[in-house]
């Protein structure tokens, strides 16, 4: 069963994206791989639906081509996403969590040894303009780009900003690390830029998803309870 419809678009969004490039409906990945991808020891990944895996460990992993498929849709489809309604200050937070998730998925839902590779050639390979692996950086770039501007825009006033101080705080890092790659816009042959972008995005965009995560993961929670 999926989780409850969005009044502004986003999940549905994300859901299409992802259901049109993968024939399973949920997602889960291995910490350890997550981890091993972006340097850092706490992962979440979240299902677009309620299914459990069949198994705790169960390794999930699509074809490049799928994964690239998944994350161009959103790129261009988020450029087009409705502005969040005044007084819906929370569907900020589930836009941005899910187009996070959209970017973990590409680089970490892939066979466990070829993760890592994947991160080292997409940080640093000289690539055409044409290949995959530079418009997998577009798309990253402009998935980036959306969580910035959908985080920049909570009202100052929003209660969100001082019951979740270290959402905004890891916003606030993330944030610092897309304004260094601001400047070069999409030049995906400006390696020293993207690569200092890339790095730091390594760390910060998934301690935001987890720091998120915890939050919309816990609204989710209690809408549920509140069914039954």
């Amino acid at each position: 069963m999926l989780i409850r419809s969005v009044r502004v678009g986003t999940r549905c969004l994300a859901r299409q994206s992802f259901h049109h490039s993968a024939p399973v409906n949920c997602l889960l990945l291995n910490k350890k791989r997550v981890s091993s991808v972006f340097s850092t020891s706490r992962c979440l990944q979240r299902g677009y639906s309620t299914e459990p895996p069949s198994s705790p460990n169960s390794e999930v992993s699509f074809s490049p081509e799928k994964l690239l498929q998944a994350l161009e849709m959103m790129a261009d489809s988020c450029l087009s996403l409705p502005p969040i309604p005044p007084g819906q200050d929370q569907e900020s937070f589930w836009r941005a969590y899910l187009l996070a998730n959209q970017i973990v998925m590409y680089l970490a839902a892939r066979p466990p040894t070829e993760a890592e590779t994947f991160a080292s050639i997409f940080q640093s390979a000289s690539v055409p303009e044409s290949s995959a692996i530079a418009k997998g950086r577009i798309g990253v770039f402009r998935i980036t780009k959306q969580i910035v501007n959908t985080m920049r825009d909570i009202p100052p006033t929003s209660s969100l900003r001082s019951s979740y101080p270290e959402v905004f705080q890891t916003y606030g890092a993330l944030q610092k690390i897309y304004n260094t790659y601001v400047p070069a816009e999409e030049d995906v042959n400006d390696l020293d830029r993207w690569s200092m972008f890339f790095v730091g995005l390594r760390t910060e965009l998934v301690e935001f998803a987890v720091r998120i995560g915890m939050v919309v993961e816990g609204w989710e929670s209690a809408e549920q309870q509140r069914k039954k």
